[in-house]
């Protein structure tokens, strides 16, 4: 009996090792460059994607300004979560142009998912997040401001300090050395106040203020949702109107927008899914297969460089 009892146990495991191996071998959204296990390639952890995110360049004290132990960095502690992707994505892009233009290190986070945008149900209590670089790639999160010679380097940027993770800043920029500015202390005295400030307005004054900082580690901060229900810099009443529309030209060109990439993960990703037919129809199914593009580039109608990008 009890032998019986162990070979049927034994059965089960191996059993649940060849279903999970299966999926894994033939599932393409999870055979992603990672690392290899039973001989089968597995997307990579969120541990070695925050091991390749500390170990960035950058991270490094002994490098000469505006980098290093005096460079320039900013931290925008109002920034939203909990929101839908597209609204936390928008800010932190904006954010980090902001940065840019004042010659700041931006400081990039983890996503916090709204629970209610969860794509596993149910989201634990404690909220769940995802490293940036299993996202995006480019100078939001890290990458370099001139990753090809041959782009044209920004006159009046010509070394920018690259963003940072939010562990280095801890590092960087200790608590005793942060300059704190509050939201609720410039927000209301823009002229437009809370709801209508031009969009430029907005820019500009955080600029300046940015800019001319002579602390090294500047933190945007604020103190109560009561007083400001959308505190960040670049808040939601004004995503959600024209007044955005005054950034638009200067951020189209700024590279943060036209460096913008998908992470490799999810270029890994959609191309095995291209490669198993995912995204046309067979011929045998009695369909015409969706229209091939010029190039192996999935992701080429959506950069915003005009170099690349269709009109």
């Amino acid at each position: 009996m009890a032998h019986s009892y162990i070979r049927r146990r034994l059965f089960v495991s191996i059993a649940g090792i060849c279903a999970v191996s299966v999926l894994f071998w033939t599932f393409p959204a999870v055979r992603i460059k990672g690392y290899t296990a039973l001989g089968l390639s597995l997307g990579p952890s969120y541990r070695q994607l925050y091991g390749e995110m500390e170990r960035l360049p950058q991270h490094d004290l002994a490098l000469p300004f505006p980098e290093g132990k005096n460079g320039r960095y900013v931290k925008f502690s109002v920034q939203a979560n909990f929101l839908g992707w597209n609204n936390c994505l928008n800010e932190r892009l904006m954010n980090t142009h902001l940065a840019y233009v004042s010659d700041r290190a931006y400081v990039f986070a983890d996503y916090w998912w709204a629970p209610e945008h969860y794509p596993f149900p149910p989201a634990p209590r404690s909220g769940t997040r995802t490293p940036m670089n299993a996202l995006i790639a480019g100078p939001v999160v890290g990458g370099s401001w001139h990753p090809e010679k041959t782009l044209p380097i920004d006159p009046l940027h010509t070394n920018p300090p690259r963003a940072i993770s939010e562990r280095w800043w801890e590092t960087v920029c200790p608590p005793s050395s942060r300059r704190l500015i509050n939201t609720e202390d410039i927000k209301p005295h823009i002229l437009g106040g809370l709801d209508h400030a031009p969009g430029q307005l907005i820019f500009d004054t955080w600029h300046k203020i940015l800019l001319s900082a002579n602390e090294s580690c500047v933190e945007i901060t604020y103190t109560s949702l009561n007083n400001d229900t959308f505190p960040q810099i670049f808040d939601l009443p004004l995503w959600g109107g024209q007044r955005i529309l005054d950034l638009w030209d200067a951020f189209s060109r700024s590279p943060v927008s036209t460096l913008l990439r998908p992470s490799q993960i999810v270029v890994s990703a959609v191309q095995n899914n291209i490669e198993l037919g995912v995204f046309h129809a067979k011929p045998n199914l009695g369909r015409l297969p969706m229209p091939k593009a010029d190039d192996d580039d999935p992701f080429r109608r959506m950069r915003t460089d005009v170099t690349k990008a269709d009109p």
